[in-house]
């Protein structure tokens, strides 16, 4: 049994001006059949926004939700990455699959493969380099002033920066090694075109934490002499991978004095062309169809019996030609249509309780294979439903009573359950099992009746003696409070709050409490 805490994590941040985003990372035991996580979401949202069941449908949220499953990118230290003879390499899997297609050309799997594996060879460079630079930035954010703490951090900058260095030359060098292999004639266009691609990526992956990397060594440049020579060679990395770029004519090559408008859209085409390689394909349909349409036929079946036995009461006691039985027939009409949508309205509701807005299959792109299933139900719920606990952290810090009990909130909740099949995931990838579960929320249709962002207020200069206006920011706070669930964990579920700012122009901000 494992805690929690073990098995899922949750990050949340603003992706740009008008989405926010959760990235929840499941752990997926390849010996189970059922790895189940969810995810409730409730939403406070100042009624003051106009936002309600009857202006905010539930179509509307589902349009501004968006979702993004992936496998979560393997731990592989680039030593082992660039290892050709190592079993868990992607290199060794480009090296044997090269060789098949250098027998033979037309061999599909191979080829398939080579893709593969060169695009994920990108994907463990990138997560390697990312993770690292967020330890060098740590290491440079805490650096000690003077005294022997300040000698000892220096020396694990110097051989922290030293190692690093070493490990981008061997892993450009491991790759460009091979691109005669791929320059043959009768070599297929696909995979040479997709080493192409791939070169070119690791080269601007490699350029752009290079450059990090320097922004964080001028940052202690002042505090020790070593950082010169170990700025220079930095500075040399970066400029030969221009240099690269620019001899093997790659579009990624930004121009001083241009707009540079085709380097932001290459790059954004390969990160998506590499990264692709971890994501799981979703199809989405409405839940439900089929009981709504039995549903539908019992109502319609129950309304027509009664309108049958109410034309046959009305026969026997007034005869089929008199003035009675033709009202007495019109009324029972009359009531079949509404005895037909009552009823279909009363199991409508019964049902929505039991049955979700829509149902995800989630397979992988390469097999076609189902590999997890996910359904999501979306509802504005009154305060006297929430759950003690949520209504316990969304109010937690709160020093008024009177405040918190009279806030005009509106609250929407969103559910999300997930299952994933461990025994498929592992017989399809050896190597990736985590899931990476990401989901956007826009909050531009949330926006249209806000006020504008500033409001000039009018206030008394006592020095002056004078009236003067303060202009003063005029947002709004949306409150989400996120509560996580894994099948056979141990302990009590997780729950994080965090409050989104925002105004007229879009999110201001993101605070976690």
């Amino acid at each position: 049994m494992h805690s929690l805490e073990d098995l899922i994590d949750s990050r949340i941040g603003v992706h740009d001006s008008n989405q926010f985003e959760v990235k929840l990372d499941y752990a997926i035991d390849p010996q189970a059949l059922e790895n189940r996580y969810h995810l409730e979401a409730y939403f406070f949202v100042p009624k003051s926004l106009g936002i309600s069941a009857h202006t905010y449908s539930r179509e509307a949220f589902y349009r501004d939700v968006q979702g993004y499953v992936r496998f979560k990118t393997p731990t592989m230290n680039l030593t082992t990455l660039t290892d050709p003879t190592h079993q868990r390499s992607p290199l060794a899997k480009i090296h044997e699959a090269l060789a098949n297609l250098h027998l033979r050309p037309d061999d599909t799997a191979a080829s398939q493969q080579l893709d593969y594996e060169l695009r994920l060879f990108a994907c463990l460079v990138r997560a390697n380099l990312r993770d690292r630079m967020v330890e060098m930035s740590d290491h440079v954010a805490n650096f000690p002033d003077q005294g022997l703490a300040c000698r000892l951090a220096t020396d694990s900058l110097v051989a922290g920066c030293d190692k690093l260095l070493r490990d981008v030359v061997m892993v450009g060098d491991g790759l460009r090694a091979l691109r005669p292999a791929f320059s043959t004639a009768d070599f297929p266009r696909w995979p040479r075109e997709m080493f192409a691609c791939v070169d070119e990526y690791l080269s601007v992956v490699i350029e752009s934490h290079l450059i990090l990397l320097l922004e964080d060594l001028d940052k202690v440049r002042t505090k020790i002499l070593e950082v010169g020579p170990l700025r220079e060679r930095v500075a040399k990395l970066i400029q030969q991978e221009q240099d690269y770029r620019v001899g093997c004519q790659y579009i990624t090559v930004l121009e001083q004095g241009q707009p540079n408008e085709r380097f932001v859209y290459r790059r954004g085409f390969l990160k998506k062309l590499v990264m692709s390689v971890l994501f799981l394909e979703v199809t989405k349909e409405r839940e439900g169809r089929g009981l709504s349409d039995l549903v539908a036929a019992v109502a319609a079946g129950a309304a027509m019996l009664f309108a049958v036995i109410a034309s046959i009461a009305s026969q026997q006691k007034w005869g089929i030609n008199s003035i009675p039985f033709v009202l007495a027939a019109v009324t029972s009409y009359m009531l079949k249509d509404r005895i037909k949508d009552w009823l279909k309205l009363y199991f409508s509701k019964k049902m929505t309780r039991f049955l979700a807005d829509y149902t995800e299959n989630i397979f992988d792109p390469f097999t076609g294979t189902i590999v997890g299933v996910c359904r999501e139900a979306f509802s504005f719920i009154d305060a006297r439903q929430l759950p003690m606990a949520v209504h316990e952290r969304r109010h937690a810090g709160e020093t008024s009573l009177v405040e918190s009990a009279h806030k005009a909130e509106v609250i929407m909740k969103y559910e999300k359950d997930v299952r994933f099949d461990g025994g498929k995931i592992a017989a399809l990838h050896g190597r990736l099992h985590d899931i990476n579960d990401i989901i956007r929320f826009n909050v531009s249709e949330f926006l249209a009746r806000a006020d504008d962002p500033s409001q000039s207020v009018p206030t008394f200069d006592r020095k002056r003696s004078a009236v003067h206006h303060v202009e003063c920011p005029k947002t709004y706070h949306i409150n989400v409070v996120f509560v996580l669930r894994a099948h056979g964990a141990v302990g009590p579920e997780l729950l994080h709050r965090v409050r989104v700012v925002l105004d007229k122009r879009g999110i201001r901000r993101l605070e976690e409490l």
